[in-house]
């Protein structure tokens, strides 16, 4: 996963699911992109493939909070 990481210049933290994760924030679909926020809440979820413009765009909005 570092390599898929770096190779496409993702500068936040990533974290692959297990169904332990899953479980605790009530996930059904696959993929699913998850902003967790400062709180340890659900922010934005995107299920299949992000936008990345999209995807940048709410985590910029949830940095400035």
């Amino acid at each position: 996963m570092k390599s898929f990481v770096a190779g496409h210049q993702m500068h936040y933290p990533v974290a692959i699911g297990t169904d332990e994760i899953g479980a605790l924030y009530h996930l059904g679909a696959m993929p699913l992109t998850v902003l967790i926020d400062r709180k340890g809440r659900i922010a934005v979820s995107h299920a299949g493939v992000v936008d990345p413009k999209l995807f940048e765009a709410d985590i910029k909005m949830l940095l400035a909070e």
